[in-house]
């Protein structure tokens, strides 16, 4: 006879009966979000708008998308049409490196809770950190304290580079000190033992907070969910998995999930916990019976859950589970212990709070290292996921995350290409300036970007050919907010790699010189001087006193090395030897001179506008950069961009 889990059939039936009580309004929002010229207002309310635009730091568009609605006089600006969500959901689309440093950070607070009972082990689920000392996770995961007391959670168990799991930490919990459920919202809030076996404190894994206030994702946003499913390895459902309703205390949302994936948290592309993911809505035949996949009807028993056909998800709302927990605090112990997983997004709060904070000077093992003590040959054994952790636990001294960030030091602005935006795959010189000089950075750089870009913009929506801004715009926002002395320029180099280096060279079965003299001439000595210069110009119609510093590059070697195994990117590059060997230049020699012209001529140009206006400091560092401090064919090694960010420090502390 089957063993029916009733408790579960519930818990599914209920979830079923949620989604199917909105299905009416769930279809209309789903035909506004899909036709042309829909109205926001329709699918949700004014409020929660506005505070999702504060939270995207908006303030400035509020005005212009609320139009016609009433929303205070200040921020009202009437008759001007926007489309909202197509803003934030543009917005959504915009991820700079620092969108992976900060999920590698989070995925840390993320753990497999194995569910045991008297030792034996009954279950599986997941959890996550929401403060340095409390788990959240679901009620159906750890229901009482018998349960939770016997049962332990295991960190860091996720697929390697190689291909294996581990090391892992594992830590108990501790539900005498604190311990909260719910059924009906299905969540449960422990505290977990303050050490590992190992002596390693929970503190060290970082923690997701809780933010008090609701409309922390509108429907039709996306969300990413942190799991181990089917108590497998720990796995990422990324962007592809849309808010398509709110129900009272519950979010439903289409994404990839499986059993085992209960207790994780469901988190907007900031990173902010919206959820906590509690069920799947499975489909349900007219007499509402849950369906299999091969269309027979569910037994109710957990042997078949694997087999059930899904139509979507439901999370439990966190403004519901925080206002819940309020309610049930007990002591004074209780609500200091809660009260330190609340954040609000109406006060003041650093930047990324949820952020670990670890000394910088801790050295790869975890010992007491003194940054200056680093070796060259640690830097370079540094994996991607280390220097995504690295980056991220900088964005509190960062500013990258907002600009309303209250800053007590001297800021430097940044613009620039991956020299200044390569992370995870490496250090590059604004983080060795960050981890090394501890300056306070705001960063607009982006891996790949080219002067084209940087001053005019090139890049637009192919959905609607609508044009974006410049990344200009925004480095002139941060000049305008933080008022430094100093702004760093990168450039050049992705504007004669690739396609853009074939294009400047003639076959060499033409008969032709090697090099497109002309051409080359024009893009140097006028095209790309006049970007530079529309880049300074504008930065000093904010402050005509603001001291640029520009750098040039060292010689690259045309090898056909490329950057390896980067997150889910398997290849990126090769940008010198491929467009060289397609036009015909196999020898390396050749291939070298080819590349040595180039960079000649961009320090050549950077000089001259150097020496034509005082404000403007060149770095060449033709002479500072040897062969072996290559990385691949564009990219240094982190020991070389340590010892160029020296360089760039020097000349800071001069000016």
């Amino acid at each position: 006879m089957a063993n029916i889990d009733h408790s579960l059939s519930k818990r599914l039936n209920d979830a079923a009966a949620r989604y199917q009580s909105h299905a009416g309004e769930r279809h209309r929002a789903e035909r506004i979000l899909q036709g042309k010229d829909w109205d926001w207002r329709k699918i949700e309310t004014p409020t929660r708008v506005l505070r999702r635009m504060q939270a995207l730091g908006l303030e400035s568009l509020a005005g212009e998308i609320m139009s016609g609605v009433t929303a205070p006089e200040s921020i009202r600006r009437p008759h001007v049409q926007v489309g909202l969500l197509e803003r934030i959901l543009e917005e959504n689309d915009l991820l700079s490196s620092r969108f992976l440093h900060l999920g590698s950070q989070f995925a840390e607070s993320v753990c497999k809770i194995v569910i045991r009972r008297s030792g034996r082990i009954l279950g599986s689920g997941t959890g996550f950190m929401i403060s340095p000392r409390l788990l959240m996770t679901n009620n159906h995961v750890l229901e009482n304290k018998m349960n939770t007391r016997d049962s332990t959670l295991i960190f860091d168990y996720y697929q390697r580079r190689s291909g294996i799991t581990g090391p892992t930490l594992e830590f108990r919990l501790e539900p005498e000190t604190f311990f909260m459920t719910d059924q009906a919202l299905d969540y449960t809030v422990v505290a977990v033992r303050e050490t590992s076996p190992e002596g390693v404190p929970i503190a060290s894994r970082g923690y997701i907070p809780l933010i008090v206030e609701s409309g922390k994702v509108l429907i039709g946003e996306p969300v990413n969910i942190i799991q181990h499913p089917s108590g497998g390895p720990q796995q990422i459902a990324i962007k592809n998995n849309t808010v398509v309703d709110r129900v009272d205390d519950y979010l439903h949302y289409q994404t990839d999930t499986q059993p085992g994936s209960s207790g994780s948290p469901v988190l907007n592309m900031q990173w902010e916990l919206a959820a906590l993911h509690h069920s799947g809505v499975p489909k349900q035949n007219d007499q509402g019976q849950i369906l299999l996949q091969d269309g027979s009807v569910w037994n109710g028993t957990q042997a078949d859950l694997d087999r059930i056909q899904w139509i979507a998800n439901e999370g439990v709302r966190i403004s519901s589970i925080v206002a819940d927990i309020q309610n049930k605090l007990a002591n004074d112990q209780e609500t200091a212990l809660f009260e330190s997983a609340l954040i609000s997004t109406s006060a003041a709060r650093p930047v990324s709070p949820s952020i670990k904070v670890v000394p910088l000077s801790t050295g790869l093992q975890g010992e007491a290292v003194s940054k200056e003590d680093w070796s060259d040959e640690q830097l370079d054994r540094l994996t991607p996921e280390q220097v995504a952790t690295w980056v991220a636990q900088l964005e509190s001294h960062s500013l990258e995350t907002t600009l309303e960030f209250n800053l007590t030091e001297e800021a430097i602005v940044s613009e620039g290409d991956s020299w200044f935006d390569y992370a995870p795959a490496g250090l590059d010189i604004i983080s060795c300036l960050k981890i090394f000089h501890r300056y306070p950075i705001y960063n607009v750089a982006e891996a790949g970007d080219t002067l084209d870009n940087m001053a005019w913009g090139t890049e637009y929506k192919k959905r609607n050919w609508q044009r974006r801004e410049p990344p200009l715009e925004e480095t002139v926002q941060a000049i305008q907010q933080y008022q430094p002395r100093i702004v760093l320029l990168s450039g050049g180099g992705n504007d004669v790699a690739g396609q853009e280096l074939s294009a400047l060279l003639n076959h060499k079965s033409s008969g032709l010189p090697i090099l497109r003299k002309s051409y080359i001439d024009f893009l140097f000595d006028d095209y790309f001087k006049r970007a530079y210069q529309t880049i300074m110009h504008r930065i000093w119609e904010v402050d005509a006193d603001i001291q640029i510093v520009t750098h040039g590059y060292g010689y690259p070697i045309p090898d056909g090395r490329a950057v390896i195994r980067v997150f889910n990117f398997s290849w990126i590059g090769p940008w010198l030897r491929p467009p060289m060997t397609e036009k015909g230049y196999t020898d390396r020699a050749v291939q070298t001179q080819i590349i040595n012209h180039l960079i000649d001529r961009l320090n050549e140009m950077l000089q001259e506008i150097a020496n034509a206006d005082s404000r403007v400091h060149h770095l060449d560092l033709r002479e500072a950069i040897n062969d072996d401090d290559w990385a691949n064919e564009l990219h240094l090694k982190n020991s070389a961009y340590r010892r160029v960010a020296k360089q760039f420090h020097d000349l800071i502390r001069g000016l």
